[in-house]
């Protein structure tokens, strides 16, 4: 019975220990840079600050009763948040926001990011318990902690939702265990089931894991008694885990098949690809697991015999290290396109290797004791150590620009890669002396051990200061500010049927929507590629999946009835609130959502002519709305004629000049487009600087923040001298400077009426 309740009490401080020492580091770093809930800084950067925060504000709306899974007026104009939901937030963690003001998410996302990894030790120990049951508690433990605290998890945690998949993954590797070990496929398919609700697309990766799994084991148990039961059992058993989940997946991946993703073909993505990946960017994702990598080489190069078993882990981590050098098969892994955040499955790879390194540390060793080596591999050990933390403190530090550049731009560079290969090579060394002085029998398991923590102590200090620190002191201007702009929210007091729009994009795409707004802005990976289109065509912003309220004019800003402006800038609004964190402005045009039109029709508005100039746009919609025309375009002194094509093209060092009589109330645009793209950057931008009346206005345009049509201002009853230098060659479908009769305009709107009602404005 004793012997009994030592057991119980080792397995649960196995098991509870990872989780622990993962939060106690955690909460050490953020205490010790100031961090929330410590301080004021967060960890969020890139796509957590631009989607994850914003998306959970809005959830956040619909768990308090303000909205709408199934529809989102706050997002796109009007979208389905349930793909939105299955895309980005589908954790339990997500329903804690509930309780946390939205002001505070943004510094929240520390405790969730800190949860996940704890979270991920915690399956990890599990795993190492039931697949590798020669490992003794200690090392478990080890491994166990350096899971969470791997390349994929400090690179990418900015995509919150990828954690979920991390702390499954461990799980999955123990249902396959018990499919080939005992015929269970039950936590196979609950566990398969859970990781396609927690990601959809990542879950492709995890299908393509799963498929190079029974492709090894049905080679290497070709002739098992299991073999074929096992893979008959696979395949039915990820049948039904898909169809038990289908009603989370196909409608999001319906959406995704519609979303502007899909402009590229995934064959033509990878045959345009480089054959190497970018490895300043990829391999130092797995530098931090230097432990592993070292013991497996060390293991390898004694040629020492494995078991079937440990032999297919081997095997399939080699698979899945090849995607980190092989750009093709990179891409393949994720469906011939990544963008940004390459090598997404890489949290396989290393919990394989973890795999591998346990199945190392199961093997005894033979003594060979003596005071002599003893003390000398101590000393060289220790040495080892002085000097890793010497190393860290010198190299690894959060204000190092040159080794945190991934943590600037999402990419790493080839100074930053040669200083994070010297790290890398540093602490391998460590780790080599203390296990080679270990396999030799000249230390104990425990000495070694304590000596491979301390070393892991400094690596974790290491790489947390240059993924996790970094962005936290460099943003914690940007993200304070950020959490400020919440302020905003509840100062629209409004009943009827109202957009917002952002007169520059000084926030967020989604940020108008978390405000509790509706609103035209959207960016995730589900924003539909027609939706996108039509705004582009109408004149707003918008690069790569991002759709922007920045723009459009302000015709078509009343017809999609925005009555509100966050920092305006157009004559005749008027302020209804004013703050350190933004204005807010009432628009002097609005529509409401439903016209009863008396003089114009909208056939002609079904769908825009291919040919048509966004100033042409203008026209059309105003005439099919009003039935009379309260646009003007403009030809410049020297009339520019399009070529064959109907393009407008244009070389370095052109000027255009426009001589322009303003009679009445007018606001002018300048529009340069060249069609619809998905493109980060387009050809066209940085194109004019543009002058007005001797002011520079812009002095490069279009740009990544602002490429709908440009407004140059609100004029009466004046003359405008417009000059447009190019900076380079280019050409163009659409260009032109025209005008907008504002005054007719907001006529138009007051005597415009819904259904029903005659407008009361």
């Amino acid at each position: 019975m004793k012997t009994k309740g030592i057991g119980k009490m080792q397995n649960t401080a196995r098991f509870a220990l990872p989780p622990l020492i993962t939060l106690i580091f955690m909460l050490f770093i953020y205490k010790r840079y100031d961090m929330y809930p410590f301080g004021t800084r967060s960890l969020s950067w890139c796509d957590m600050s631009q989607q994850t925060v914003t998306l959970l504000n809005q959830f956040k709306d619909i768990l308090d009763g303000r909205g709408s899974i199934f529809y989102s007026l706050k997002n796109s104009g009007g979208m389905n948040f349930y793909g939105v939901y299955f895309f980005f937030l589908s954790s339990p963690f997500t329903f804690l926001v509930k309780f946390i003001p939205k002001e505070n998410v943004m510094m929240f996302c520390n405790v969730l990011v800190m949860l996940k990894m704890a979270m991920s030790a915690l399956t990890a120990s599990l795993c190492f318990y039931h697949c590798r049951k020669k490992l003794d508690a200690p090392s478990a433990v080890l491994l166990s902690v350096m899971y969470p605290f791997c390349g994929f998890v400090m690179m990418y945690y900015q995509n919150l939702m990828w954690l979920d998949t991390v702390y499954l993954f461990p799980l999955l590797v123990i249902s396959l265990y018990r499919m080939t070990k005992k015929q269970k496929p039950l936590m196979y398919v609950i566990t398969l089931s859970a990781m396609m609700l927690a990601n959809f697309y990542i879950c492709f990766m995890i299908v393509i894991y799963i498929l190079l799994f029974v492709l090894v084991y049905s080679i290497k148990n070709f002739s098992g008694e299991y073999a074929s039961r096992v893979c008959r059992d696979m395949l039915i058993s990820s049948a039904i885990a898909a169809l038990l989940t289908a009603w989370v997946w196909l409608p999001s991946f319906l959406d995704y098949a519609s979303s502007g993703r899909g402009e590229t073909g995934v064959i033509d993505t990878i045959a345009s690809s480089d054959m190497v990946t970018n490895f300043n960017t990829v391999l130092p994702m797995l530098f931090c697991t230097a432990f592993a990598f070292v013991i497996i080489c060390i293991d390898i190069i004694s040629g020492r015999r494995r078991s079937v078993r440990n032999e297919r882990t081997l095997i399939l981590l080699g698979l899945t290290l090849i995607p980190f050098f092989v750009e093709p098969i990179n891409k393949m892994w994720h469906t011939g396109n990544y963008m940004s955040f390459p090598c997404r499955f890489g949290f396989i790879t290393v919990f394989l290797s973890l795999l591998c390194c346990a199945h190392a540390l199961e093997e005894p060793v033979e003594y060979k004791f003596s005071n002599v080596r003893y003390y000398a591999a101590s000393a060289v050990s220790l040495i080892s150590i002085f000097c890793c933390f010497y190393y860290c403190v010198s190299v690894c530090s959060p204000e190092n620009e040159d080794i945190c550049s991934y943590s600037d731009t999402l990419w790493g560079n080839e100074g930053s890669f040669r200083q994070l290969l010297g790290v890398f090579i540093f602490f391998a060394a460590a780790y080599a002396s203390a296990y080679v002085f270990y396999k030799k029998g000249y230390i104990f398991k425990k000495i070694f051990l304590s000596f491979a923590a301390m070393i892991f102590l400094i690596e974790c200090i290491s790489y947390t200061s240059i993924y996790m620190v970094h962005p936290a002191m460099t943003n914690a201007d940007t993200n304070t500010a950020q959490s400020e702009v919440y302020k905003l929210s509840g100062r629209i007091d409004d009943d009827d049927f109202y957009r917002v729009k952002s007169y520059s994009k000084v926030y967020n795409n989604n940020m108008i929507g978390a405000l509790g707004y509706n609103s035209v802005s959207h960016y995730t990976s589900l924003n539909s590629r027609d939706f996108m289109l039509t705004m582009k065509r109408l004149g707003y912003s918008g690069v790569w999946m991002e759709t922007s309220s920045v723009g459009g004019t302000r015709l078509t800003d009343a017809l999609l009835s925005m009555n509100y402006e966050i920092n305006g800038g157009v004559s005749g609004e008027e302020l209804i609130y004013e703050g350190s964190e933004g204005r807010i402005f009432k628009l002097p045009e609005y529509l409401p959502m439903g016209l009863l039109l008396e003089g114009g029709s909208l056939d002609e508005c079904e769908s825009f002519d291919e040919g048509l100039t966004r100033a042409q746009i203008q026209s059309v919609i105003s005439s099919s709305i009003f039935g009379e025309d309260v646009t003007a375009e403009y030809s410049p002194d020297i009339p520019k004629e399009p070529l064959s094509d109907g393009k407008y093209a244009f070389i370095t060092g052109e000027r255009i000049e426009y001589h322009i009589d303003i009679k009445d109330e007018q606001t002018v645009y300048l529009d340069c487009y060249d069609g619809f793209s998905n493109h980060l950057t387009e050809p066209i931008f940085d194109t004019f600087s543009v002058t007005v009346n001797g002011n520079t206005v812009k002095p490069s345009y279009p740009i990544n923040t602002d490429n709908g049509v440009l407004r140059l201002g609100d004029y009466s009853n004046t003359t405008l001298e417009i000059t447009l230098d190019c900076n380079k060659n280019i050409e163009c479908a659409s260009f032109g400077v025209f005008g907008i009769d504002t005054g007719r305009l907001q006529e138009l709107c007051e005597n415009a009426g819904a259904p029903g009602a005659k407008s009361s404005r």
